[in-house]
């Protein structure tokens, strides 16, 4: 059995949010949407300031409007991150943000978990997928679609440590690992 006692900081729980964001095929796919749709209007912008070169009014009108649909395009995943930033806000402000202390234990069985909010008990099948984001030093075990547990790297004592926690788990749910 494992057991690890920790923070999860409203910085963890954003920057978990952040990477299912970044990382969700539910995001992806609505991001490369806006991005396509943004360079096919680009596109037509462009055809449409190329064929009005002699009328000045219409040169800086067609400009406008391809610069406003570059700068949607460039910018649609840092709206979508800010967005997110004023989504957990809002959260903090009603008290439902899941940060604190965190207790979280794996049986044989089942995992459980207690936060000052809630108190989490699943079975190892509810554990969808493995996800070590080593950039953030962070394991995420997923349950469902979005949500997860969050276990920093520094609950282990060194790599064989956290090798064999993700061994223990891997074993025990058979989820697969994924980036």
């Amino acid at each position: 059995m494992y057991q690890f006692r920790y923070e999860i900081s409203e910085d963890d729980f954003l920057e978990f949010n952040t990477f299912y964001l970044l990382n969700s095929s539910m995001s992806k796919k609505p991001l490369l949407l806006i991005r396509l749709t943004s360079l096919l209007l680009v596109m037509v912008a462009l055809v449409f300031l190329i064929t009005s070169l002699e009328n000045g009014i219409l040169v800086i009108c067609w400009s406008i409007i391809l610069a406003i649909f570059i700068f949607l395009s460039l910018s649609a995943k840092s709206r979508l991150i800010r967005f997110t930033k004023k989504s957990i806000k809002k959260m903090k402000i009603e008290g439902k943000l899941p940060v604190g202390e965190t207790f979280i234990q794996f049986h044989e069985d089942h995992v459980f978990e207690r936060m000052d909010l809630a108190e989490t008990k699943v079975s190892y099948e509810s554990i969808e997928r493995i996800v070590v984001n080593v950039d953030a030093n962070k394991v995420y075990l997923f349950i469902g679609a979005t949500g997860a547990f969050i276990v920093p790297f520094s609950v282990f004592e060194n790599d064989a440590d956290k090798d064999a926690f993700l061994t223990f788990v891997r074993n025990k749910t058979g989820a697969a690992d994924s980036g």
